[in-house]
């Protein structure tokens, strides 16, 4: 009695796995949606080079990279900033910007080097901004009071922060490019565009 009682024990969690094994050996996509790609599972196996996560993954030359047209993308947007004509931008731009190239940080150790000017540069334009609504506007003075009440629900203060956050973030104002940060955004251009030091 007590062996067909610890058989069904054991038993029991088997079955969700033997439906997932069946449902998958017999792929019908019209009745259900495969759990695992096994196209995708075989290259994951057999290919050598996989691009997860905006990341190629290489096993043979054992490296870690970024995808090319990826680069590109951050090289376009760094080249704007080092035409003539272009002297100011917004702090959406600078913090996009700043993200893409922490990211290609992971695989580029020297990266992160240059990147405490561009990080310096968007708490500035936070602290402008915050500091001209909290003049200019009114619905800003009472979220920052709503803020400091001890009183106040948790909900509430807690509305009033991501309020308050949104409209210093989203506040659109042009800022002036500094030379120690053109000259950071020129620098970091032209060392990506050197393929022999950009995964060093």
């Amino acid at each position: 009695m007590e062996t067909s009682t610890t058989n069904t024990a054991y038993n029991k969690p088997l079955r969700p796995v033997l439906r997932q094994s069946t449902s998958l050996s017999k792929s019908n996509p019209t009745k259900q949606k495969d759990l695992v790609s096994f196209n995708e599972f075989q290259d994951m196996v057999i290919n050598y080079s996989l691009q997860i996560l905006r990341q190629i993954i290489n096993t043979h030359q054992m490296d870690v990279k970024m995808p090319p047209e990826f680069v590109a993308s951050i090289l376009l947007a760094i080249g704007t900033t080092r035409e003539p004509h272009q002297k100011a931008f917004f702090l959406q731009d600078i913090e996009s910007l700043s993200s893409k190239l922490g990211h290609i940080a992971l695989t580029t150790p020297w990266l992160h080097f240059l990147l405490p000017d561009l990080y310096a540069s968007i708490a500035h334009c936070l602290k402008l901004h915050h500091n001209h609504l909290s003049i200019t506007n009114k619905q800003l003075r009472n979220l920052l009071k709503l803020q400091k009440n001890k009183e106040a629900l948790h909900n509430h203060c807690t509305y009033a922060i991501a309020c308050t956050v949104q409209a210093t973030y989203f506040f659109l104002c042009r800022y002036f490019i500094t030379t120690a940060l053109r000259a950071d955004l020129s620098l970091i251009m032209d060392i990506l565009s050197n393929p022999n030091v950009l995964h060093c």
